[in-house]
């Protein structure tokens, strides 16, 4: 009995110490969240998308359809110093007049291109994450957004390809089983 409270007295003494060298060095801990709070290069690969811009929507309803087209016009500025795209945007659809938010930046901790978007035309909110190639001329994404007939989730890739200082290009599809993908829309975007 004495042996097992000896045994015990020294772990619960070890406990700490090697709790304590464990601990992280407080400045190197500062200057990780300072370091991942700092926009940098990756920021400025969206610079191009800067701008007010005429929009032309192509929408496909179905394989093989005819498009739907419509247009509209997006703000694009900076917000939060640099850290994100705040994306405005408004058009007609078909089923009235449409209405987007959006914001894209980029995710210093966990290296990747990060985006959210929100619509009249919806009450979720449809995320995504992805890269940019290395020239910055594209950003490749994926996401998930609920189908609203079924409530089911549907993965999507988009695309935006930057084809000049005055116009991108963003491109989405829905990902089919059997490694298909169905073209829903693409944005072209021309400075205004």
């Amino acid at each position: 009995m004495k042996r097992l409270l000896i045994i015990v007295a020294v772990g619960l003494m070890a406990g700490p110490a090697v709790a304590q060298d464990q601990e992280p060095d407080a400045a190197a801990l500062m200057e990780a969240y300072a370091a991942a709070s700092r926009p940098g290069k990756h920021h400025q690969m969206l610079q191009p998308l800067i701008g007010t811009w005429k929009t032309t929507t192509r929408a496909w309803v179905a394989p093989g359809a005819e498009p739907i087209e419509t247009g509209g016009k997006v703000q694009k500025s900076w917000d939060l110093d640099n850290r994100f795209i705040r994306e405005e945007l408004s058009g007609e659809t078909p089923m009235g007049p449409y209405h987007g938010v959006g914001y894209l930046g980029f995710d210093n901790a966990t290296k990747q291109y990060q985006g959210v978007w929100l619509s009249s035309m919806s009450t979720g909110m449809i995320h995504y994450t992805g890269t940019m190639n290395e020239d910055g001329t594209k950003l490749t994404a994926r996401g998930q957004e609920a189908d609203p007939s079924t409530g089911m989730m549907l993965d999507f890739e988009m695309t935006i390809t930057m084809d000049g200082p005055d116009k991108h290009t963003l491109e989405f599809w829905y990902l089919l089983p059997e490694n298909q993908k169905m073209k829903a829309f693409e944005i072209v975007h021309e400075r205004s």
